[in-house]
């Protein structure tokens, strides 16, 4: 459909912008002459492209890829060394990965296996929740379980057209993080805060960055 085409080539359009203003501020903080290694928890191989790191991207989901290391596996148990590599990875996943308990043992292995640590996770208290594609009803958690909210009063379930099983589906696989929860997650870390038109869009744990201290704009 027309308006589906429209509809999703505006919105890549403006998350390609926050994804390059994100990455240029990542290569400042871990250039890859000094963070040589990196994991990525949760992550896909088309989010890296070669620029010198060497890259391991562990997922449940089997992937392909003649630039990163692969292994299927679940980022809350990876099996690997304390300070394995020099920088822990992830990027919009941990809101994925299930409850408080599962979200605290993924922080902990991040936190475990990278000398150095970047974990951003979209804001609960941003007005548009970004899966969903709809303003404020994040808010009320119940609210996206109920299948007409979900169904009719979101992008998501405009476009997708879920069933009443895929309603519930989708609501389980989304628990998305204040400022404060991530600072209770990740106790050694600075929180950072990536801000559109002044509101946090995006909540940042880094550790060991080559430069911090400051905002994401």
């Amino acid at each position: 459909m027309d308006f589906e085409r429209a509809f999703n080539d505006v919105w890549h359009h403006i998350s390609r912008r926050f994804r390059r203003r994100r990455r240029q501020t990542f290569l400042r903080m871990f250039p890859p002459e000094e963070f040589r290694t990196i994991i990525d928890l949760g992550g896909i191989v088309s989010h890296w492209s070669d620029e010198g790191w060497k890259v391991t991207v562990l997922n449940l989901m089997p992937q392909e890829s003649d630039r990163c290391r692969v292994i299927v596996g679940d980022g809350r148990s990876t099996g690997f060394a304390d300070c394995s590599f020099d920088l822990a990875y992830s990027n919009s996943a941990i809101e994925h990965v299930g409850s408080w308990s599962a979200q605290q043992a993924f922080a902990n292995e991040l936190q475990r296996i990278g000398k150095a640590v970047y974990c951003q996770t979209p804001n609960r208290w941003f007005p548009v929740e970004v899966h969903y594609i709809a303003l404020l009803v994040h808010w009320y958690p119940k609210l996206l379980r109920n299948y007409f909210v979900a169904r009719y009063l979101t992008a998501w379930g405009w476009l997708a057209r879920p069933d009443r099983a895929k309603v519930q589906e989708y609501a389980d696989g989304v628990n998305l993080l204040t400022c404060g929860e991530l600072r209770q997650l990740f106790p050694g870390c600075e929180i950072q805060k990536e801000k559109c038109f002044g509101v946090t869009k995006s909540i940042i744990a880094v550790r060991g960055a080559h430069t911090t201290g400051f905002h994401v704009h």
